[in-house]
């Protein structure tokens, strides 16, 4: 063994050339050429990227500016009722934050399999909305029937928390359904059919 050439134990030697020597020869103890390789590379997946701005669809502006929006939403309607916000009904709110977040969750991983199962960006975002409808709307329901009876059998503080938690699933399901697929559609009308997008 060479005095700069440690054996690995797992059988594959590493080369560490000492000042004043030339390289290349302990390549060529490996019966290898500087710039040789015995490597042979093949692509296993390929995407294509566009350079000019705005040619990927980034989803986290659009799931960012529809949180935004059900935020703007909720308190719109809080105003309208007149609503005090309690700590319970904060919570409440808080709360529905979350459903919104789990929401465009849902969206664009339905939307991901999509396009990773080979189908048109349209085909994609269409068939992902259709299927994460129903997740979506069964978790939605639940909780708003939970919300419901909350508010039957709760006083005070609790009901505080069935109204903000329903007024936040309502104003989350159509953010999350509705507003996002809009910001697609309106991404995708400037593209053609045959761009790819990124999610």
């Amino acid at each position: 063994v060479p005095p700069y050439m440690v054996p690995y134990p797992l059988g594959f030697p590493i080369v560490y050339p000492s000042p004043g020597t030339f390289f290349p020869r302990y390549l060529h103890g490996f019966g290898m050429e500087p710039g040789q390789s015995h490597c042979n590379p093949c692509i296993i997946a390929e995407q294509p990227a566009g350079t000019a701005p705005g040619s990927q669809c980034n989803p986290g502006i659009i799931a960012t500016t529809t949180l935004l929006l059900y935020l703007i939403i909720a308190l719109a309607i809080f105003k309208l009722l007149n609503a005090t916000l309690t700590l319970p009904g904060i919570a409440g709110f808080i709360l529905t934050v979350g459903i919104a977040v789990d929401a465009n969750v849902i969206i664009f991983e339905r939307i991901r399999e999509e396009i990773l199962n080979g189908s048109s960006p349209n085909a994609s975002i269409y068939s992902g909305y259709q299927k994460a409808f129903i997740t979506i709307s069964d978790a939605n329901i639940t909780t708003l029937i939970t919300a419901l009876i909350l508010f039957g059998v709760g006083t005070g503080p609790v009901r505080g928390f069935a109204v903000t938690l329903s007024i936040g699933i309502v104003a989350s399901f159509f953010s999350a359904l509705f507003v996002t697929r809009s910001f697609f559609l309106a991404y995708l009308s400037g593209k053609k059919a045959s761009d790819p997008i990124s999610i």
